[in-house]
């Protein structure tokens, strides 16, 4: 196995795990955001639910696209949009803002998981292949633990939309 083939899926299980440290951020930051916005748990509620609604709407356009356009590229754009989106979360000013912010992060990592594993799929051969899709996995799931722990921990040191705009940055 090359090298040269592990140092672009270094960087897509980099952008794996932003991934899912954004999308965990709001389950550790919501009790202040919650406390700070006036919110309900309705309104924590939909902000998940918007989440998941447009995130299972896009996965497959994003799909398509991925199966037609340079992977890069996708990987690259929807990377930079989830990202600015969630830094958007962090600067809303009303629950409308927070919807639209949370709706722009579910679309971005919406196109990102197509592009990843298809990249993934023409990086390795058959035989190595479902090895670099149990790393993948690996590192998104440890992800979801960083942003569980880091979004609280962030939100109690620095305020949850510091967490947000800190987390949207990279």
């Amino acid at each position: 196995m090359k090298r040269a083939t592990w140092l672009p899926m270094g960087l897509i299980c980099l952008f794996g795990m932003l991934n899912y440290v954004d999308r965990m951020l709001l389950a550790g930051t919501a009790p202040l955001l919650k406390h700070e916005m006036a919110l309900s748990d309705t309104q924590i509620g939909m902000l998940s639910g918007v989440f998941a609604l447009i995130y299972a709407g896009f996965g497959v356009p994003f799909g398509r696209l991925a199966d037609k356009y340079p992977r890069r590229w996708l990987i690259a754009g929807t990377v930079a949009f989830w990202s600015a989106m969630t830094a958007a979360f962090g600067l809303a000013g009303s629950f409308a803002g927070l919807l639209i912010a949370r709706a722009g992060v579910a679309i971005g990592e919406a196109g990102y998981q197509p592009a990843a594993y298809s990249a993934i799929a023409d990086l390795f051969t058959p035989a190595r292949r479902n090895l670099a899709f149990g790393v993948f996995l690996t590192t998104t799931s440890v992800a979801t633990v960083l942003g569980l722990s880091l979004g609280g921990l962030l939100a109690d040191t620095y305020g949850w939309r510091h967490a947000f705009i800190l987390c949207g940055a990279p």
